[in-house]
């Protein structure tokens, strides 16, 4: 496909993130989910100091973790399309 803006030729691209999540011309949700996993995951280790103090309560970091941790990995998780692999 061949799109013009002005003068200018725009590329097509395989990828792109977009409002967060990653958009893929085949249509697959792993580069997505693998995505949201890895920044999720490094948002629970910046987080390492909360989860070792004695003072917090386990409630209290249960809440941090559904708030900060969950609502990366789930952001946008209904919008997904869920394909079964094969051979599996």
């Amino acid at each position: 496909m061949r799109i013009k803006l002005g003068n200018t030729d725009l590329s097509q691209v395989d990828e792109f993130v977009y409002l967060g999540g990653t958009i893929c011309s085949d249509t697959s949700a792993d580069r997505d989910i693998a995505r949201r996993s890895g920044i999720a995951a490094g948002v629970a280790r910046s987080l390492r100091n909360i989860w070792t103090v004695k003072d917090i309560s386990k409630d209290t970091k249960v809440l941090v973790y559904r708030s900060l941790v969950l609502s990366i990995l789930l952001y946008n998780a209904e919008s997904r399309t869920m394909k079964t692999k094969r051979g599996l």
